[in-house]
């Protein structure tokens, strides 16, 4: 699978358009002010030209578990940095801040 990150233009200003300079990708804003389908390699450029990184697109969350994620619940299961798990049950929230393959690293929200 093949991620890429959402971002927020500046002020979250509509039709606003950014070139990554490196590798000469353009991104346009939409209505709501997001900056979609961004690249990893073009995320700096865009940083630097005032967007803000939202997170990873097309990774995984899981809305309704009944248990909290563990160090297994990792890249292999589609799950990227800023996957959300959420067990409501608990009133629970986890963020996964790292990954790494048999070493996913979940941050409790609350």
């Amino acid at each position: 699978m093949t991620f890429t990150l959402a971002m927020l233009a500046p002020n979250g200003s509509a039709n606003q358009s950014f070139t990554a300079g490196v590798s000469g990708n353009s991104y346009t804003s939409d209505v709501y002010g997001l900056v979609k389908n961004v690249l990893p390699q073009d995320a700096l450029a865009l940083e630097q030209a005032g967007c803000l990184s939202l997170g990873i697109t097309q990774a995984r969350s899981n809305l309704a578990a009944t248990v909290a994620p563990t160090s297994a619940n990792d890249v292999s299961q589609d799950y990227a940095i800023g996957s959300r798990w959420l067990v409501p049950a608990a009133g629970k929230e986890y963020v996964c801040s790292s990954a790494t393959l048999a070493n996913a690293v979940w941050n409790a929200l609350n």
